[in-house]
């Protein structure tokens, strides 16, 4: 959202000016930093519903509360912002939304991204203040290979003419899904393109965050480094197959994963405590044979199966939305037929999930993000990177980088398996710009071959 290399500037949509909005120059900047703070957040949850937004971080991009409900309210009268009803500025925590007639665009270009200079002295000063407050707050979470994933995910270039050949092929008009709309797309190429230093954060769980996370698989698939294409490398279904790990490392207790050097240094520096778990009482042989069917069979696709045979159609897509949402960090009880088969094929794994999110729903989730930063970052990528690995981005259970690397990456994913005490399925995407090159010209050849027929 902000550039601070070669000045201060907000990226926000074309379409309005702010200066002939706002009475001053301080107040159109401020409207244009909480602008562009929104549209990053809402493109990263790809949701047209919105972005959450505390009213702590209203205020500190807006000012002191006045100027923050003058700012809001201005928005919202224009038509620029739309705000959940009944909501009072800085009072609660609500969605904001940027009015989608503004990125309603029908090419992906980042013509249509405004890159809007912040000159207000007061601002750029509270802007900086506030980067590097972030920047201190979330280095202490980084340890020595988080530097070094930094260095590499500067490395891979963006080929914004390939992208824009992909969304053309690959786009389809009626797909109403917002993260893949021409305007999100457009802004993040302008991102990838303008943006000097990626940015880099570490969550309280070990997650990398970078502005690649959320990117479509196929613009992911369209940078390249020393002139190779990058390709994914993913833990097939990573998270059932977490969980078999933590049921494992839980019932091994001292011989367990995380007893680990480097992992328990790292749980210690994230203030992650065993005791979390102490509900959980699974013996080794029931871990053992969930670990044994995870390893065996593809979980989701054995739950679309028995949820199709009661007459309940889901996609494998489904399925693993709902594994997190209703079996993994269940907020409430309430009906959900992927729970229920769950439950019916895993009685015991069920019970333990209950027992260690007995007091906050989100413990089991966070252990599991925890080990697939382990695994991912400091097993398998750690290694990968010792074998040679260069020019890499991680997305959370994937890593990727040109395929040139793939023989490392799959090694170091094998040292992580090992660790884990639990085979990895990894799944190496296609190569996206050579597949979309050869199915342009399988498609011309055969419309070609059909043009002669006609002729003949």
């Amino acid at each position: 959202m902000l550039g601070l290399t070669m000045g201060c500037y907000a990226r926000i949509p074309g379409g309005f000016r702010l200066e002939n909005i706002f009475d001053t120059k301080a107040k159109a900047d401020r409207a244009a930093w909480l602008i562009g703070a929104i549209l990053e957040k809402q493109i990263c949850f790809s949701d047209h519903g919105g972005a959450p937004m505390s009213s702590s971080e209203v205020r500190r991009i807006c000012g002191n509360p006045v100027t923050t409900r003058e700012i809001v309210n201005t928005l919202k009268e224009c038509q620029i912002l739309f705000v959940a009803s009944g909501y009072e500025v800085g009072a609660k925590f609500k969605n904001y939304l940027v009015n989608p007639k503004w990125l309603k665009v029908d090419k992906m270009s980042t013509d249509n991204v405004v890159h809007h200079h912040i000159t207000s002295p007061t601002v750029i000063a509270t802007i900086r203040k506030s980067l590097l407050k972030h920047k201190d707050y979330e280095h202490y979470r980084w340890d020595e290979f988080h530097f070094k994933i930094y260095e590499n995910l500067q490395l891979p270039q963006i080929d914004s003419y390939e992208v824009d050949k992909c969304f053309r092929d690959l786009h389809d008009p009626s797909d109403k899904d917002f993260g893949s709309s021409a305007a999100v797309v457009g802004f993040q190429l302008d991102q990838l393109l303008s943006d000097t230093n990626r940015r880099m954060s570490v969550s309280k769980t070990g997650r990398v965050y970078t502005p690649l996370c959320r990117l479509k698989s196929w613009v992911r698939g369209c940078f390249k480094y020393g002139g190779y294409w990058c390709v994914g490398h993913d833990v097939k279904a990573c998270q059932p197959t977490l969980l078999a790990a933590l049921m494992l490392s839980i019932a091994n207790g001292d011989s367990s994963f995380f007893e680990r050097t480097g992992v328990s240094r790292h749980m210690k520096s994230l203030g992650i405590s065993m005791k979390l778990l102490g509900g959980c009482d699974i013996t080794q042989k029931d871990a053992r044979d969930f670990a044994r069917f995870v390893e065996e069979n593809d979980i989701y696709d054995v739950i679309v199966g028995k949820l199709k045979a009661r007459g309940h159609y889901r996609s494998r897509d489904d399925i693993k939305i709902a594994f997190m949402r209703d079996i993994f960090a269940k907020k409430s009880e309430y009906a959900s037929v992927e729970e229920h088969e769950f439950r019916e094929l895993f009685p015991v794994i069920w019970k333990q999930i209950k027992a260690i999110n007995r007091n906050d729903y989100r413990t089991l989730i966070n252990f599991m993000q925890f080990m697939e930063s382990e695994v991912v970052i400091h097993h398998a990528l750690q290694k990968a990177y010792q074998l040679g690995c260069r020019g890499f981005f991680t997305v959370h259970d994937s890593i990727y980088a040109a395929d040139i690397y793939t023989d490392a990456i799959l090694n170091g994913f094998e040292y992580a398996s090992n660790a884990v005490g639990i085979k990895l399925t990894i799944d190496v995407s296609d190569n996206i710009v050579e597949r979309r090159r050869r199915e342009n010209e399988h498609r011309l050849s055969v419309e070609d071959f059909n043009s002669s027929v006609l002729k003949a």
